[in-house]
């Protein structure tokens, strides 16, 4: 026997046959337009996402400038409201002097009825140096100027 002839014996017997190779190749056509078929599906499907993405990137411009609209808008309202208020409170500021305001009995009111406010040298009269050997000793203020108890005023 030939070598041949032996290693076609073999190989048909090890082999596949013509029909069992048909099958496959069915198969692997099959699978081939299976796989090419999802290919398109997922362009079609990236397209209507790329589509869906730029329309969200017109919103979003279009939200963008509305915002900004509305902000500049809040800013121009903020300064009408400003001057409205400022305006109110000219209009409704107390303008009755000081003699002729009422005041409140719990209140404790200031100088001349009550507490004297007046600054320190209008007081207690011209400031003594430090250096002078009885600048220490309040006993040499001049008690002329002397600030009256809430009770003595009243």
């Amino acid at each position: 026997m030939s070598l041949v002839t032996r290693g076609r014996r073999l190989a048909r017997h090890r082999g596949k046959t013509p029909m069992q190779l048909r099958v496959e190749l069915d198969e692997a056509v099959c699978t081939l337009i299976a796989l090419t078929t999802e290919v398109d599906n997922l362009g079609a499907e990236r397209a209507q996402l790329e589509l869906q993405l730029d329309q969200a990137g017109i919103d979003l411009s279009g939200a963008l400038e509305d915002l900004r609209a509305s902000e500049a808008e809040k800013a121009h309202l903020r300064i009408e409201l400003h001057a409205l208020r400022a305006f109110k409170a000219n209009v409704l500021a107390t303008t009755v002097p000081p003699m002729e305001r009422d005041i409140d009995p719990d209140e404790q009111p200031t100088h001349p009825t009550g507490f004297d406010v007046r600054p320190l040298w209008d007081a207690l009269g011209p400031v003594v140096a430090v250096a002078a050997p009885r600048a220490a000793d309040p006993a040499h203020i001049p008690h002329t100027t002397r600030i009256k108890p809430a009770e003595e005023v009243a």
